[in-house]
């Protein structure tokens, strides 16, 4: 893991609520936080068939319900909210990195995709213990996959020991605009020769189909045992295309937190 990720980690932890009356304006009460490290197990890029494994920061802050920090949505605010009977619905915006991403030693030829700045806007509709969900990531400096990428899912929420505990899980599908497709998918006639691939034009749509699950589990007063698990399947020009050595793709992260 980069130093300025380890850094950042070590930033949030001096400056956690805990210490709010030294380093954090308004009332502790206003905050609540997990903070905690783990490790991840993900594909090395859309496609590959290797794994890598790093060390990952857990974080998840929120102030007054509307403000957070988190692994998942990186810095953001919930911009709305509402509830009609059972139905509740909630919109939301967020800043943080896009680690969809390919090396360029990892296919060789081919360029490299790097982390960049990824604007996310989402929303989600509650029934009870489901919603559906929609998140929208793009890629806001080029620096990336110069793209949009959008995951619909069905979610199946159940708290744990009163709020200490979380678990969610359900199935989910991506869609990548023509941008995305390109920069994971797509050979041009000047990149084959070099990659060894046949040219190749992904076009946008469903690139993934597969489900997630989220937990975050009690085990001590403050402490919480966090894991999450993705699955998914490339399919139509993602699973085509000559760059992708494996269509299944899974992730794993473990983490142990501590709940202020």
């Amino acid at each position: 893991m980069p130093f300025r990720y380890l850094a950042f980690f070590i930033l949030v932890c001096v400056a956690s609520p805990a210490r709010a009356q030294w380093f954090i304006p308004g009332d502790p009460e206003d905050w609540n936080a997990q903070i905690g490290l783990g490790a991840a197990v993900r594909p090395d890029f859309p496609g590959a068939a290797s794994l890598v494994a790093s060390p990952v920061p857990y974080f998840d802050i929120t102030y007054k319900k509307q403000f957070f920090l988190n692994t998942g949505r990186g810095l953001g605010t919930f911009l709305y909210g509402d509830k009609n009977g059972r139905l509740k619905y909630m919109l939301g915006a967020s800043i943080g990195p896009s680690f969809d991403t390919r090396g360029s030693k990892d296919v060789p030829g081919l360029p490299k995709v790097g982390v960049t700045a990824s604007g996310q806007a989402f929303g989600e509709i509650f029934f009870d213990r489901w919603s559906v969900e929609l998140t929208v990531h793009k890629d806001m400096i080029g620096k990336g996959h110069e793209g949009l990428r959008a995951d619909l899912g069905l979610n199946y929420t159940q708290r744990i020991d009163g709020k200490r505990g979380l678990l969610r899980v359900g199935p989910q599908v991506q869609f990548g605009s023509g941008d995305f497709m390109d920069s994971f998918f797509s050979v041009t006639s000047e990149q084959s020769p070099a990659a060894n691939l046949p040219t190749f034009n992904a076009k946008a749509g469903a690139a993934r189909l597969g489900g997630q699950a989220f937990l975050s589990y009690p085990i001590a007063e403050h402490w919480n045992v966090v894991s999450a698990a993705t699955y998914y399947r490339l399919v139509n020009d993602a699973a085509d295309s000559p760059v992708t050595r494996d269509k299944n793709q899974l992730s794993l992260f473990l983490a142990l937190a501590y709940r202020f």
